[in-house]
């Protein structure tokens, strides 16, 4: 089940409704814990299970990601710094060994680095997401 564009990937909430993943990233950013741990979940297991192997999101791809918004946490929010953070992303996805995974998680941040804007409090939130989707992940890649 490859989607085109992971933001158009339909998620059927806990409440049962059913938005875009573009429709949801707004809510997680602005805090939806619930949303966001449910949406990481379903993230995780997308680019660790249901893309072929050969497409599937590898650590080394996101580990400069990682380190980059760790500094941006350490040295105090920053919305410049985050916003350069959208050209290093692109960039990795564009190399020769990009695969699907590193694009779609590329997309899903770009989108909610998009929605932090100038609020701290929305990059916590996008922190807490972003580390979220990286512990399912991991935990999936481990089974």
């Amino acid at each position: 089940m490859k989607e085109e564009n992971i933001l158009n990937l339909n998620i059927q909430l806990p409440d049962k409704e059913t938005k875009t993943l573009k429709e949801i990233i707004p809510d997680i950013i602005k805090g939806h814990t619930e949303k966001m741990i449910f949406t990481a979940q379903i993230i995780a297991n997308y680019i660790a299970r249901e893309l072929p192997k050969k497409e599937r999101l590898y650590p080394y791809q996101i580990r400069r990601v990682l380190g980059t918004i760790k500094r941006i946490e350490i040295e105090g929010f920053d919305s410049k710094k985050l916003l350069l953070l959208k050209p290093q992303l692109v960039f990795i996805a564009s190399k020769n060994d990009s695969t699907l995974g590193i694009q779609y998680l590329r997309d899903i941040l770009i989108e909610s680095i998009d929605r932090v804007g100038e609020h701290e409090d929305y990059f916590r939130y996008f922190m807490d997401f972003f580390e979220a989707i990286l512990a399912y992940y991991q935990a999936i890649e481990k089974d």
